[in-house]
């Protein structure tokens, strides 16, 4: 987790199949010790915490406060060079990193400041 504290920001990303990068273009991700903070602009829009289980690629998001709280969101991660590519989910943990109309995944590529 040590690695990920700083600021994010969104490359790419999709849901439905579709790319929804330009609705991020306002957003960056702050990852602390503690947890993680979205913001819009100057303002937090969103934040909660961040669970990372050992020996695997999967991380819980549990939204603590915005529009995200109480959401449990189920996701996959993966490192690429400088981007943080994460598969998020609200029913059943993604095991690829796909997004389809049918499986609802959103996607989301970010790069560390």
């Amino acid at each position: 987790m040590k690695t990920l504290i700083g600021l994010w920001f969104v490359v790419q990303a999709q849901m439905d199949g579709n790319d929804i990068t330009p609705a991020f273009a306002n957003e960056k991700m702050e990852i602390t010790n503690t947890g993680y903070k979205i913001w819009s602009g100057d303002i937090v829009t969103d934040s909660g915490s961040l669970t990372f289980f050992d020996g695997t690629n999967e991380l819980d998001i549990l939204g603590t406060n915005g529009p995200n709280k109480d959401k449990l969101f189920k996701c996959i991660y993966k490192m690429e060079g400088d981007d943080w590519i994460i598969c998020y989910s609200l029913a059943d943990r993604p095991k690829n990193f796909e997004t389809t109309k049918e499986n609802k995944f959103v996607f989301i590529t970010w790069r560390k400041k």
